[in-house]
């Protein structure tokens, strides 16, 4: 999923691309875990969003063709030719950028995703399931669409605070608006320091 940065730890391995030591192997299985678990709260967010995008869609082309149908019954003509131009624009929005379609490869993505959590969650994993889950990961990011670049860094934000991690990226309010629009290919962020919950005392 992510294009950008590491996919797992694989400095900790020996010439045979196999894990040296069991704390080789443990650093790798969490390097996985943590990759896995950004993408897919990454492919759930894009879920959601396509989601709310296609049923918004539906209902304006419901809506403005009814506000269509009862201004031409009015005869109020220039809102009528109004209406009719935004089901227009509405539908070819559906039409081009298929936000349903869209919302059915995330959702299989994040499955996919979520399955291979399920696959790295037991602690005694052997370096042989963790070379299968690797490649099950390399699949994954064969397959995936193009990644948002900000979005990605918003989820890799979540899950480095969600494990009590206070060094995040750098994002502006921009960034956050138009995470699921804007690709954002040359943002590099700077990483800040934030108090993290756990870790506040006062």
């Amino acid at each position: 999923m992510d294009k950008h940065n590491e996919h797992c730890a694989d400095d900790a391995t020996t010439e045979g691309g196999r894990p040296s030591t069991e704390e080789a192997i443990k650093d790798q299985l969490w390097a996985l875990r943590r990759n896995t678990e950004r993408g897919r709260r990454y492919y759930a967010k894009r879920e959601r969003f396509l989601g709310n995008v296609a049923r918004f869609f539906k209902f304006a082309v419901v809506f403005l063709g009814a506000g269509t149908t009862t201004t031409v019954w009015l005869q109020y003509e220039i809102m009528a030719i109004g209406a009719a131009l935004l089901v227009s624009f509405i539908s070819l929005l559906d039409m081009v950028f298929e936000p349903g379609r869209a919302e059915v490869v995330a959702g299989y993505f994040k499955r996919r995703y979520h399955d291979l959590q399920i696959m790295l969650e037991p602690d005694n994993l052997s370096a042989a399931m963790i070379d299968k889950a690797k490649h099950e990961r390399l699949e994954i990011e064969r397959d995936e669409p193009a990644v948002l670049r900000a979005l990605d860094l918003i989820c890799e934000n979540e899950v480095r605070f969600a494990h009590g991690s206070t060094e995040l990226y750098r994002l502006s309010f921009y960034h956050y608006m138009l995470c699921h629009i804007c690709t954002f290919d040359s943002l590099l962020p700077q990483t800040v320091n934030v108090t993290h919950p756990k870790n506040d005392r006062s």
